[in-house]
């Protein structure tokens, strides 16, 4: 929450910082923006993903099926969201 308090701020909170001049400047824009927190149990996924993309090739990588390191995760987070689960 303190990065929505940083860029609602019209303070010059963390002067100098790029991301967080960029981020102001979207947010300036004529658009409407929502941040939202996802807690790091809601973003396994993504975080694996990410990993992947820390790791790989430099450039667009593009899956017609998810890696399979990310399989058990996708598994998981659906039997999270279901009453059964039949996966595994």
């Amino acid at each position: 929450m303190e990065v929505v308090e940083i860029l609602s701020s019209t303070s010059a909170a963390l002067p100098g910082n790029s991301l967080v001049d960029d981020l102001r400047e979207l947010l300036a824009r004529d658009w409407n923006v929502v941040f939202r927190h996802i807690s790091r149990e809601q973003n396994k996924v993504a975080h694996a993903l990410a990993a992947l993309g820390r790791n790989g090739p430099i450039g667009v990588v593009l899956y017609e099926h998810p890696p399979v390191s990310i399989n058990r995760i996708l598994v998981d987070d659906s039997c999270d969201m279901t009453t059964t689960c039949a996966g595994g």
